[in-house]
Parts: C-alpha cells; structure tokens; sequence
C-alpha cells in the first residue's frame, strides 16, 4: 500500500480489491492500474473490485484510449482470460 492507493487481494472468493485513498494525478492513476495488473498476476486473479469514490479528478481522453488500447489487453494476455471489472463511483460519475 502507498499512500494513493491501496491494493489488496481476498482467496475466498478469489477478488483483487483497489481503493483510492485520495484524488489521483495521471501518473498516479496509471501506477494504480500498474500495481493492480501485479497484484492479479501474482494470484491468477481476474476478478477486480475498484473503489474510486475518492478520486475526483476527471482524466484525460488519452487515458482512457490508453486503458481501452494497452492496458486493458495486456491485462487480458497477463491474465489468460478477460478481466471481469466492477467498479464504485462517485454518483456524478
């Protein structure tokens, strides 16, 4: 855990567990996705729950080409399977 963004993983059921802590910036988001993606390797995990409801910020188009594009598929190759993502969010989002 840093101070941004917290990952954790639970064996039963098998669920890798991302909460933001307080409003990231670019290049925190992209080291959250980064520590994500290591967490669900090292358990075999493609089953994520993500809390952003702490973020605030709005993020750039290019990052979300950039989670559509690269991320997400090289998730997808890591894992061997496609991720299956849920996600809490601040209503406005």
């Amino acid at each position: 855990m840093n101070h941004f963004y917290a990952v954790q993983y639970q064996a039963h059921p098998p669920l890798v567990r991302g909460t933001v802590l307080r409003p990231l910036s670019v290049a925190e988001f992209t080291e959250a996705c980064e520590l994500l993606l290591a967490e669900a390797q090292a358990h075999h995990c493609p089953y994520w729950l993500l809390d952003g409801r702490a973020d605030e910020n709005t993020r750039p188009l290019n990052m979300y080409e950039w989670l559509g594009e690269d991320f997400l598929p090289r998730v997808h190759r890591a894992l061997g399977s496609v991720p299956c993502l849920a996600f809490l969010a601040r209503p406005e989002f």
